[in-house]
């Protein structure tokens, strides 16, 4: 199971667009598993971006704000740098879990 949270909500985020288009999402399951997110996981955290979704929450903002207070967190992004598009910062976590 990845340590990467926001790399999983940004999974998750692109396996809800997949399933409310009627596509098959079993190709973004295999992507997942192959870079340690488990179904489990990526469900709970599909569970939870619908929910976010529900109430008006914009979610490709909340992904992005993910990463940065993940990056503030564990130091790969200078605490308040807040212009970090999500593309950006998900290099960034990557590189960071790779190293750890």
């Amino acid at each position: 199971m990845t340590e990467n949270r926001p790399y999983t909500f940004e999974l998750a985020s692109i396996l809800l667009t997949a399933q409310r288009r009627g596509e098959d999402v079993t190709d973004l399951y295999e992507t997942a598993q192959r870079n340690s997110v488990d179904t489990g996981q990526m469900q709970r955290a599909a569970q939870i971006l619908d929910q976010l979704d529900a109430a008006g929450e914009d979610i490709a903002e909340w992904v992005r704000r993910e990463y940065l207070l993940d990056g503030w967190l564990r130091g790969y992004i200078p605490v308040g740098q807040a212009d970090v598009p999500t593309s950006i910062a998900a290099q960034m976590a990557e590189a960071h879990y790779a190293g750890t």
